[in-house]
């Protein structure tokens, strides 16, 4: 499983880029395995699981993002419904 994490500045439009994410998965007919927003102080982490390699990379490409096993640290969860 591979997860790649977009760090997004707190104030940057959250619900906006998950909205295009969703879409964009939907459209590319991507099923993650986890979908998450995780929060630490000043930034909003958004974290997607993927079981395919040819999806991960695709996703890394369209959407940017780093590599990762999650998120690590002390994170808040927030609701990022979508």
């Amino acid at each position: 499983m591979r997860t790649i994490v977009n760090r997004l500045h707190r104030a940057a439009d959250v619900s906006a880029t998950m909205t295009a994410m969703r879409l964009w998965l939907d459209d590319h007919r991507c099923k993650p395995s986890a979908f998450r927003c995780d929060q630490s102080p000043g930034w909003f982490l958004i974290s997607v699981d993927f079981d395919k390699d040819h999806e991960a990379d695709a996703f890394k490409k369209r959407f940017g993002g780093s590599e990762g096993n999650g998120v690590l640290g002390t994170m808040a969860k927030v609701s990022c419904g979508v």
